[in-house]
C-alpha cells in the first residue's frame, strides 16, 4: 500500500473541522476550541484525548464558548449603561466611581455580583 501524502485536508484539523462544520460550526471557533484545549493538555500529544469519544470534549467546549458570547452582550449592554449612569456622579458618590465616571475595582465586583445573584431576567 502507498503511503498517503500528508497534504490539505489529512491532518488531524480538518477532521475535527469536518465533524463540526456540519453541526453548524464555524472553522474559526473549531480552530480556537482545539488550538485552547491543546494549550491546557499539553500540545499535539493530546489528540487522541480530544479524539476520544468522537470528539466529545472539543463539543463541550464549543459550547461553553457559545454561552460566553451569549452572555457577553449581556454584559457590554450592563456596562454602557452603567457608564452613562456613572458618567454624571458627583464626587458625594465617590465610592463607586472617580471624578472621571470610571467604576472602580469594587464597585465593578458589586455590579457583577448582583448579576449573578439576580440570574437570567427570563427565570
Amino acid at each position: 500500500m502507498a503511503p498517503r501524502k500528508v497534504g490539505v485536508g489529512n491532518h488531524r484539523i480538518d477532521a475535527a473541522i469536518d465533524r463540526f462544520q456540519v453541526m453548524g460550526y464555524a472553522v474559526a471557533d473549531v480552530r480556537r476550541a482545539v488550538a485552547a484545549l491543546l494549550k491546557v493538555y499539553g500540545g499535539p500529544a493530546a489528540w487522541p484525548f480530544l479524539e476520544e469519544g468522537s470528539y466529545g470534549i472539543v463539543q463541550a467546549k464549543l459550547l461553553e464558548m457559545e454561552e460566553e458570547r451569549k452572555k457577553q452582550p449581556l454584559m457590554e449592554s450592563d456596562h454602557s449603561d452603567h457608564h452613562v449612569s456613572t458618567a454624571t456622579a458627583t464626587s458625594s458618590s465617590a465610592g463607586t466611581s472617580d471624578e472621571l465616571g470610571r467604576e472602580t475595582r469594587k464597585s465593578r465586583r458589586a455590579r457583577r455580583r448582583n448579576i449573578k445573584l439576580a440570574g437570567p431576567e427570563w427565570a
